[in-house]
């Protein structure tokens, strides 16, 4: 099994596994949750106070589940590092996505308009795809000890700005920006090793809190076939709106009630 390696791309309808754009419409709704779980669900219990448990059970169980969805993103964008045919658009995209949510991420997670106390996870996207491009980077130009030692700063580089950084920083206990650059270092180097790759990351993930090693587990059956159709034009812009909407729509009832 470790020798099989899918295609990037199967251009056929696939009806076994779960597809690219399966992950992202899971990964919408486990969005949904965790913009939700603090602002709108709660208000379904009576609003959210110390006091009314039931809308504490439901934010906590909320945000809970909404990072078994880490894998995944994790999966989806090694995915669009290899299958990008421009790069540096693809990160442009990932920033300017990454701003735009970042004032309506700190309303829904603070009550503000700014605070650095977390950052949106988007900037972890980000900050995975520089330590990813810098590593191949390296590994082309470089050989022995100084490939090593590059590599090495790179990798310590990207973790410190996901912890100084506090990038999808949540519940003052998970660090959902260096999490997720853990998961896409074990998939982007070790997709060649498929038993290999899932111990590592359901591991990784049972050791951060659980959930996300229960992605990692629905990540076990994707397709086989590779990612399936090509997705449209629409469709991945929706998926790059998602995110935002569910934001603004969170904050509205922060800001609102």
């Amino acid at each position: 099994m470790d020798a099989l390696k899918p295609k990037i791309r199967a251009d056929k309808n696939i009806k076994m596994g779960i597809t690219l754009k399966k992950f992202k419409l899971l990964g919408a709704v486990m969005m949904m949750l965790s913009a939700f779980g603090t602002t709108v669900i709660p208000h379904l219990f009576g609003g959210l106070s110390n006091s009314n448990m039931w809308s504490l059970t439901a934010a906590v169980v909320c945000e809970v589940i909404s990072w078994s969805a880490l894998p995944w993103y994790a999966w989806l964008l090694v995915r669009g590092y290899q299958n990008t045919h421009n790069l540096n658009l693809y990160t442009l995209r990932l920033l300017i996505l990454a701003l735009i949510c970042e004032v309506p991420y700190d309303f829904t997670t603070f009550g503000c308009a700014f605070d650095m106390r977390s950052q949106n996870p988007v900037f972890g996207l980000v900050i995975a795809l520089f330590v990813l491009s810098g590593i191949d980077m390296v590994r082309a130009r470089f050989n022995g000890v100084q490939k090593v030692a590059s590599i090495a700063v790179i990798l310590v580089a990207g973790i410190l700005w996901n912890l100084f950084g506090k990038v999808g920083f949540r519940q003052n206990i998970f660090w959902g920006g260096a999490l997720l650059l853990g998961f896409v270092l074990i998939f982007r180097f070790l997709e060649n090793h498929e038993i290999r790759m899932e111990l590592i990351a359901g591991a990784f993930g049972a050791m951060s809190l659980l959930a996300p090693g229960v992605g990692v587990a629905v990540l076990h059956y994707r397709s086989p076939y590779g990612d399936g159709p090509k997705q449209t034009k629409q469709f991945r812009w929706l998926m790059y709106a998602w995110y935002p909407l569910m934001l603004v729509i969170a904050s509205a009832f922060t800001i609102l009630l």
